[in-house]
């Protein structure tokens, strides 16, 4: 039987190890786009934003698979409240966040839009194949919206870039 103290023990060992990951994901993403001459933005669309999804996508797919449809929507709207709320309050404290006003204006309208969107959707208790393909189509949409708009902007000076360290035979190249 498991005590409640191995279970915080657990709790904290899983936050430890998934703050030291998610910082390696955005070592190892800034890496990528300075050495590909890539914009940052365009990193942080691909690898970051689908790599720090991913569990969340698991959690979704998983609770519907299991006819819990309730927790894969809770799931969802919760972290879209944690990160909308508590990452950008979080950030804020510790650093000034600037942001040009053209780009809040244009995120927060498509922000907006999704939402409606959404509860729109969830008026009838249930979302369907048809919801699920709006929204994928929606984010495939976006995603390359942001893509093309991040072409051609310049790199940020202050990432951090890892050195490439090869392995044995490869040294020598």
């Amino acid at each position: 039987m498991i005590s409640i103290l191995q279970f915080i023990l657990a709790v904290a060992v899983g936050f430890a190890l998934l703050c030291w990951s998610a910082n390696r994901l955005v070592e190892v993403a800034s890496t990528l786009a300075f050495r590909l001459g890539m914009p940052l933005l365009t990193i942080g669309v691909t690898v970051v934003a689908f790599g720090t999804s991913a569990p969340e996508l698991m959690v979704s797919s998983v609770a519907a698979f299991n006819g819990s449809g309730g927790i894969a929507i809770g799931n969802v709207v919760g972290s879209n409240i944690v990160n909308i709320g508590l990452i950008l309050a979080i950030g804020g404290l510790i650093a000034p966040l600037v942001v040009k006003a053209r780009i809040v204006y244009r995120e927060l309208s498509i922000l907006l839009i999704t939402t409606v969107a959404a509860a729109v959707m969830l008026m009838d208790g249930r979302l369907s194949l048809l919801d699920g393909i709006i929204f994928s189509a929606a984010f495939f949409t976006y995603s390359c919206y942001l893509l093309k708009s991040s072409t051609g902007q310049e790199a940020e000076q202050d990432i951090p870039v890892l050195p490439i360290i090869l392995p044995g035979p490869l040294q020598s190249l």
